[in-house]
């Protein structure tokens, strides 16, 4: 099985003057449909994002309008697709989709058995400018043990960053999960 992953898209944002967010993103999948041809594609989160610039947040209507060609974009790539949330996005967004596109899964700390391997789908725990004591326990608390029988093949897609520094996750957090 073969998978491809994308991150950070930010499809919303409009920083830059005539720059199209969502026919870049068609682009991108065209692209990795054509040339890579995976049986997966996987998105590790911040596909959308809830602002347009650092202080303007995006409205509703305007989320929907640009939604609708994105569907159909989803649609045509015509492999599963699994998404989890990352810090940028509403998961309003995502169960949106999942209802409206066969294709599109928006899982949310679950796990889910794909082909030969067992992914884990962490959502973000990322809500501010670090990782609050209680986040880092609720991660290690909440990632469910996995059956045996599911195989020697796991995965954990997250949006996290895992580093030694004060604003990411610590090394334990997948040591001991």
């Amino acid at each position: 099985m073969k998978l491809a992953i994308v991150a950070d898209g930010h499809l919303f944002q409009t920083f830059m003057k005539n720059y199209d967010p969502i026919s870049e993103f068609k682009a991108v999948l065209e692209r990795i449909k054509h040339e890579d041809n995976p049986d997966i594609l996987l998105i590790a989160g911040d596909m959308f994002d809830f602002k347009k610039t650092p202080t303007t947040y995006l409205r509703h209507f305007e989320g929907e309008g640009l939604t609708i060609p994105l569907r159909q974009i989803l649609k045509d790539f015509a492999v599963p697709i699994f998404a989890i949330r990352g810090n940028h996005e509403k998961e309003e967004v995502l169960q949106g989709l999942d209802q409206t596109v066969e294709n599109f899964h928006y899982v949310k700390n679950d796990w889910r058995i794909l082909g030969d391997l067992a992914v884990y789908f962490m959502d973000t725990h990322f809500e501010g400018d670090f990782y609050e004591p209680e986040a880092v326990s609720h991660i290690l608390g909440g990632i469910s043990p996995i059956p045996e029988s599911f195989g020697k093949n796991k995965l954990l897609l997250c949006h996290e960053t895992f580093a030694p520094f004060p604003n990411c996750l610590p090394k334990k957090v997948v040591e001991e999960a």
